[in-house]
């Protein structure tokens, strides 16, 4: 008998394959991918079942920040143009054979995405769905292309240490696309689920209490906050963080695990940056309490019943619902604990084949917004408690009109960086900018004569466009100057630039840029932290 079921199986894996050997031939190359000499287009396909309408950027859809921080930005470094080409890939035209070389540079994979596949792509390992699905990914990467994930994106694209214990590690398990030598310790249950079950407790506090709790988006000033801000700790010997001032980067979390780096791999693997050396749980400000479900079935059987809009979480199916609108909770005595001080939380890696494809991933989300001050606050112990009204809030955040920084965009630099250097499109000076719509390129040595030429990025979407040079100048890296403009570049025929001739003779130099758009009523982008880049002069 399992003879019999083995071969029809295999027999319909083989009739699958045969079809999709088909349609990849006839799909082939049938994208866009026409530039010019000066101009590279960097393709990226973001895997996701969502459609692109109205709905996409009017709910609350995590995919579409993607889209926001990607699609037709345009940067130029000297007479060079990049920009993103961005696409919604859905299963369908995966499994068809969309997702190759000749049609794409980078592969974006969401958070959302597995999680509206875990009860049905995931069930099984062995879904001829989710072999294929699994297949045509491992393709793409073994063929060269990049691959960018971040939260379950990220933790998706390797494997678990652990032997899966309950039936949401084993759908997880189950999704592992074993592209990356990178692994988590992968550890997840509904607490709905384990309370439901005698002498059973939830065993995952950071996807309970961060991720799930505030799934009502009606009110954006009070709800838009589950989850946290972490200051990590970046490691700026890579191209990615190079050009980052400090030792920290602010990015949201939602309780996405830690990554655990192989000791022997033949990939070229780097921690990006790491989880705060203190524990959210060990902070005041940041510190919440479980809650214990108990609401029984009959809080189950209301709580799948129709509830209206839920917004993020309306796709996900009645398991979803269940969970999130279940009722009652009661919060115990017992600080939710988190264990991952010091461990990464960002990595990338390229192989070692022959295509050298390049891989990044991040259990944060640097696609979401971050905030400054603030603490977390339990919310009122009622007879009505529920996931969906969130069992904690934020307080006492600063407005976003009293901070220098867009709180949304604030992490996008990240993003785009991470992409574009996936890509192997783009040289490691030629990274979108961090601070702002422009930079001074990093230069190609330490030292310079007194004339020497300047080289900028610029964020190149908006004409007509200026560009002013500003510098500053030391004897000792002690002792500066005030910054003073040097000139005005409004000619972005050949990208921007200057001649530079070392007005204070011999000494350090430092530089920044300004972009100004002319047509915005002169828009001009704020003075960055620090400079941009320095140099000396002999």
């Amino acid at each position: 008998m399992k003879i019999k079921i083995f071969a029809i199986v295999l027999l319909i894996l083989m009739i699958s394959n045969i079809y999709i050997a088909s349609a990849s031939v006839i799909q082939k190359n049938t994208l866009d991918d026409s530039s010019d000499d000066d101009t590279i287009n960097i393709r990226v396909a973001i895997f996701t079942d969502e459609e692109e309408n109205e709905e996409f950027y009017s709910q609350f859809r995590r995919t579409r920040y993607f889209v926001y921080a990607l699609r037709d930005y345009n940067w130029t470094v000297d007479d060079t143009t990049y920009s993103f080409d961005v696409d919604l890939l859905s299963t369908k035209n995966l499994k068809k054979g969309l997702l190759t070389k000749e049609n794409y540079d980078v592969m974006i994979y969401p958070p959302d995405t597995i999680d509206t596949k875990l009860t049905s792509t995931y069930i099984s390992r062995y879904n001829p769905s989710n072999i294929i699905e699994r297949k045509r990914i491992r393709d793409f990467i073994e063929d060269g292309g990049g691959y960018f994930g971040t939260c379950a994106g990220a933790m998706v694209a390797g494997d678990m240490t652990n032997r899966p214990e309950t039936v949401w590690e084993k759908f997880y398990q189950n999704a592992m696309l074993g592209i990356s030598d990178v692994k988590c310790d992968l550890e997840y249950q509904m607490p709905l689920i384990s309370d439901l079950i005698p002498g059973r407790k939830p065993i995952t506090p950071n996807a309970a209490y961060l991720w799930y709790s505030g799934a009502n988006q009606s009110n954006y000033s009070v709800n838009f906050h589950p989850g946290t801000v972490l200051d990590v700790q970046i490691d700026k010997n890579n191209p990615i963080f190079e050009d980052f001032i400090g030792d920290t980067r602010r990015i949201r979390w939602i309780g996405g695990n830690d990554l655990i780096v192989p000791e022997d791999s033949d990939n070229d693997i780097k921690v990006l940056a790491r989880f705060p050396e203190v524990e959210m749980s060990d902070k005041e400000s940041t510190q919440i309490h479980r809650w214990r479900y108990t609401g029984g079935i009959r809080g189950v059987i209301k709580a799948v019943m129709p509830q209206g809009d839920t917004h993020y979480f309306e796709n996900f199916g009645f398991i979803w619902n269940m969970f999130i609108y279940s009722g009652d909770w009661e919060m115990t005595d017992e600080l939710v604990e988190t264990n991952y001080a010091s461990k990464p939380i960002m990595t990338s890696e390229i192989y070692a084949n022959e295509n050298k494809a390049r891989i990044v991933r991040c259990t944060g989300h640097p696609e979401h917004n971050v905030w400054w001050g603030g603490y977390m606050q339990d919310v009122e112990d009622t007879d009505h408690n529920n996931v969906y009204e969130a069992f904690y809030k934020w307080r006492d955040i600063i407005p976003e009109t009293d901070t220098v920084e867009d709180e949304f965009s604030y992490n996008y630099c990240i993003l785009r960086r991470s992409v574009a250097w996936t890509s192997q499109k783009v040289p490691d000076s030629d990274l979108p900018v961090v601070y702002g719509e422009s930079e001074v390129c990093d230069f190609d040595s330490e030292s310079k004569p007194l004339d020497f030429n300047v080289t900028c990025n610029v964020k190149t979407e908006e004409n007509p466009i200026e560009l002013d040079l500003y510098f500053r100048h030391s004897l000792d890296q002690v002792n500066w100057s005030e910054y003073s403009l040097f000139g005005t570049d409004n000619d972005s025929s050949d990208g921007f630039g200057f001649e530079f001739n070392s007005p204070n003779g011999t000494g350090y130099y430092e530089f920044y840029s300004i972009r100004r758009v002319l047509l915005l009523d002169g828009a001009v982008e704020r003075i960055p932290p620090g400079a941009d880049s320095a140099v000396f002069v002999e």
